[in-house]
């Protein structure tokens, strides 16, 4: 469904932008529609499932976080757009939900290992990526950059005493990891 929306939008795209006959810029553009499209709806389902719990604030939080990093890490990929959306909506719901039970002291463990995991072990050279050097050396820079931001942000959140949002912070970090090693498991990345 989500491809025969953006096949539609990237012919009509091209038949006005453009007279070439260029494949490869036909592919590109309709691989970011088609990407806008299901990011688009899965975030508008998150933030509905965020309304739908009650809890909206620690939604868009763990939203934050976990985009800010795993756009650059990569990690784990669906086989589907439907099967993208239905995961994220499931560990986001499921991440958002489990923070009412957890405290600080439980999960400090796990945010440790998570981010030194992250910091050693990103990003995910996916297949599809065809990196160059120079590419995942900026990735590690900006993956040093992005944790260190959290980090900060999370100590902030326990400083003005906004406790509520540091688990939910932290769940979107432990989810960046899961879904690398997820990715490194199901072996969808490139050596």
């Amino acid at each position: 469904m989500i491809h025969l929306i953006a096949v539609c939008l990237t012919n009509k795209a091209v038949n006005l932008c453009s007279n070439s006959d260029n494949k490869d810029e036909y592919e590109i553009l309709l691989y970011c529609i088609e990407t806008i499209i299901g990011q688009s709806i899965t975030y508008a389902l998150l933030i509905f499932i965020g309304v739908l719990m009650n809890d909206l604030v620690k939604m868009v939080i763990y939203i934050v976080f976990l985009v800010a990093l795993r756009g650059q890490t990569g990690g784990y990929h669906a086989n589907s757009h439907i099967g993208c959306i239905a995961f994220s909506c499931i560990i986001s719901a499921l991440a958002v939900s489990i923070s009412k039970s957890l405290c600080i002291e439980w999960i400090l463990p796990f945010i440790c290992f998570s981010i030194i995991y992250i910091i050693y072990r990103a990003p995910i050279k996916h297949i599809n990526l065809n990196l160059s050097a120079y590419e995942i050396e900026q990735l590690y820079i900006s993956i040093k950059r992005v944790i260190s931001i959290e980090v900060i942000s999370i100590c902030i959140f326990i400083i003005i005493n906004a406790t509520f949002l540091v688990i939910p912070a932290c769940l979107a970090i432990i989810t960046v990891a899961a879904s690398i090693m997820l990715a490194k498991i199901l072996k969808q990345e490139v050596a």
